[in-house]
């Protein structure tokens, strides 16, 4: 996240992490029921304006953000991203092999507010809140897809040569994915 203090982050993290069980709600959690990973909105509202910065600086930070655009940012999208990292380390599986967020990251503030707003109407968020995952996309990519997801342009001698073109050309239909 944009705009926000590692190391107040850090400090904020550590005094969680001390703290005695049921006092303090903990960010993510397991669904008792279906066994994904959850995480507390409000709580992740609140450890990430931990470490914004002052009330002044962190309002002139947040104007002319630009929400949704190519250059922007998707506030929902890098949420569900988030979710998607905590599910896979926990549960040890990919819940999405084409999941991708190719925007820059949204400031600390504007994602806090957009947390707090999902908060009222879902306030324990899962995997499972966006549309379930078709089992194409469960699927694990062919090495030369996770290849060529992984590699810049500059790489594509290292692809197979009936795919290189799809990174070297630029009438190919994916181009502007290895834009350097």
């Amino acid at each position: 996240l944009r705009d926000v203090s590692l190391p107040a982050l850090w400090g904020r993290y550590k005094a969680m992490r001390g703290s005695s069980a049921g006092v303090a709600r903990s960010i993510c959690s397991l669904d008792p029921v279906t066994g994904h990973a959850c995480i507390d909105l409000v709580v992740l509202a609140s450890y990430i304006k931990s470490g914004l910065p002052p009330a002044s600086a962190h309002l002139m930070s947040i104007e002319g953000d630009m929400e949704g655009t190519a250059h922007g940012h998707n506030t929902d999208l890098y949420l569900q991203g988030l979710v998607w990292t905590l599910e896979m380390y926990i549960r040890g599986a990919c819940p999405d092999n084409r999941y991708h967020y190719d925007s820059n990251s949204p400031k600390g503030a504007v994602f806090a507010e957009a947390l707090l707003a999902r908060a009222v109407t879902q306030p324990v968020l899962s995997h499972a809140a966006w549309e379930p995952v078709s089992l194409e996309r469960q699927r694990p990519l062919l090495p030369f897809a996770c290849a060529m997801a992984l590699l810049p342009a500059s790489c594509a001698p290292l692809l197979p040569l009936a795919v290189r073109d799809f990174m070297l050309d630029p009438l190919s239909p994916i181009a502007d994915m290895y834009v350097e």
